[in-house]
């Protein structure tokens, strides 16, 4: 696989890689964010709501597990596009049923999340030398952390002026917005194409 050694690329490709998991944790960590806007509000029952952020995280810690296999055998693009698609359908759907369903959306929503970091890293690794990719993954981690800063300063001016439900109606639409984008780049792209690990060079 050949490495990027235009510097202009590599940052490209690190700032890609850093936008893809802002949005992953954005429409991840913004069901714990309004907690207690969702239960408060009725939308949906306190149980439910932890029961739901319960499963997420075992849906999430076991799907990596399958997402790292998955990624010997397609190309992690696509992997990420799928997750991003599912992640929006899951969003959307709590957004407007709302109720005990959320503990089932919720759970398949951890599942689709767990697409997103082992590809993110076999791209970076496949893609840069070691020591861009050292740097890469650092600065690319810091998305987990704009992510959740973002949800939580929005997420009660959307809720102030649209209603709970709203915060996850707008993840899905900028969750499926970003999918479509990073699937255009990296098709479009030949410098960031990245084939399956087992037919890489």
């Amino acid at each position: 696989m050949t490495k990027l050694q235009n510097k202009k690329d590599v940052n490209i490709l690190i700032l890609l890689c850093s936008v893809i998991y802002f949005m992953s944790y954005v429409s991840r960590i913004n069901l714990s964010a309004v907690f207690v806007a969702v239960t408060e509000s009725g939308y949906a029952a306190r149980e439910a709501v932890a029961l739901a952020l319960t499963v997420c995280s075992i849906t999430y810690g076991a799907g990596q597990l399958l997402s790292g296999y998955l990624g010997d055998k397609f190309k992690p693009h696509n992997l990420i596009f799928i997750g991003f698609i599912i992640t929006s359908l899951m969003n959307l759907a709590v957004g407007t049923l709302g109720g005990n369903a959320i503990v089932l959306l919720w759970a398949v929503n951890g599942f689709a999340q767990s697409l997103m970091w082992p590809p993110l890293v076999k791209i970076m690794s496949n893609k840069l030398n070691d020591d861009d990719y050292k740097n890469a993954v650092v600065k690319v981690s810091w998305g987990s952390s704009f992510g959740t800063i973002a949800v939580y300063l929005i997420a009660p001016f959307v809720i102030k002026s649209l209603g709970v439900n709203s915060v996850f109606i707008g993840c899905s639409l900028l969750a499926v917005v970003t999918g479509i984008a990073l699937k255009i780049v990296f098709e479009k792209s030949g410098i960031f194409k990245v084939g399956k690990i087992n037919s890489a060079s």
